[in-house]
């Protein structure tokens, strides 16, 4: 019944259909809630309802169907937290994108689902606790999903906040990453330049601070680079891709200079130093502070040796006093 103009509530007369294995009902213009006796199907398999209107909290009974394999509620007006578990026989491709669910993806969730897109404009928060690494890897596993042909992350306009976390650098199958619209913060993470299979990298509109590392330019792959509108600043690093990037890739980083720009890094003070650059600087300007306290106890005391003073008179004093004490006796058998 996919793709057609029904409107209208979901009505109970499908509660006849006991033996119902595959129900489609996508694309369509139906209002209302998802009714909870859905999930007395018992051999119900496959339930597609996305691309309507419904509304409303996910029912728990369409996660307890014992034969689920595929559920589909995306593209609605849904609400509320996802159920912390699916209670299937199978693991279940499950896709909840582009509704208004709020609250955490449960990793309980996680443990009994083989394929799960979620959340182009939800506000699921995925970094919560001290499994975000679990998480975010199970999370990539279960991207490839039917119809798509890549590993991808894609989370934007979300309420992420904090550091984005190194460990995301492990996930090497990764080809697409969206973290834009979020409030993210801290520097960008350098373990990034693993990601050699990585097309799509999209951190805009975020508080990211610091440089952009110039590891990132082993990103041999990189076809999308866009970190706009954050707070980045220092020398934006060339080389491979990074030198097919336009400014569109930067715009929104007033600290940020070098060739996309056109800004001169000539007096960028906010390039952070290389490793062991830091420790050459001090050393060097220890070195001239030294020549240059040299040279003026020198002139002081040039200064002080030229003119009447009592300096002038001691200094003699002392030169006098270690004059050999002949000297006077051979000056004067020289005159005689």
């Amino acid at each position: 019944m996919d793709n057609n103009q029904f409107s209208g509530q979901i009505g109970e007369g499908w509660k006849m259909l006991r033996s119902l294995d595959v129900l489609d009902m996508s694309k369509n213009y139906l209002t209302g809630v998802i009714p909870s006796w859905l999930g007395d199907y018992f051999s119900l398999h496959m339930l597609f309802i996305s691309d309507n209107m419904l509304e409303g909290e996910i029912p728990i009974s369409l996660f307890n169907m014992y034969y689920l394999g595929a559920l589909d509620l995306s593209a609605n007006k849904l609400s509320g937290a996802i159920p912390p578990r699916i209670n299937s026989k199978f693991n279940v491709a499950l896709n909840l994108q582009d509704n208004d669910l709020t609250g955490t993806i449960p990793d309980t969730l996680l443990e009994n689902v083989k394929c799960l897109i979620s959340g182009v404009t939800n506000s699921l928060v995925m970094f919560h606790s001290s499994s975000t690494l679990k998480t975010f890897k199970k999370i990539l596993q279960l991207s490839a999903c039917v119809g798509f042909f890549y590993y991808g992350l894609h989370h934007s306009q979300n309420e992420h906040s904090g550091k984005i976390p190194e460990e995301l650098g492990d996930l090497l199958e990764l080809h697409a990453l969206n973290l834009s619209r979020n409030g993210f913060s801290g520097a960008l993470p350098q373990s990034f330049s693993r990601l050699e299979n990585m097309e799509s990298h999209d951190l805009s509109f975020n508080s990211l601070q610091g440089r952009i590392p110039s590891q990132l330019t082993e990103m041999r792959s990189l076809a999308v680079f866009n970190v706009s509108f954050n707070n980045l600043s220092g020398v934006i690093p060339q080389g491979r891709q990074f030198n097919t990037f336009d400014e569109s890739s930067y715009i929104g980083n007033p600290h940020l200079c070098g060739k996309p720009t056109g800004r001169s890094c000539g007096n960028n003070v906010s390039e952070e130093p290389e490793d062991g650059v830091e420790d050459a600087v001090f050393m060097e300007s220890f070195r001239m502070s030294f020549v240059v306290g040299y040279v003026i106890i020198v002139l002081v005391i040039l200064a002080s040796l030229s003119c009447d003073s009592p300096w002038r008179r001691a200094w003699f004093s002392v030169v006098d006093a270690f004059k050999p004490h002949d000297e006077k006796f051979v000056i004067l058998n020289y005159i005689d």
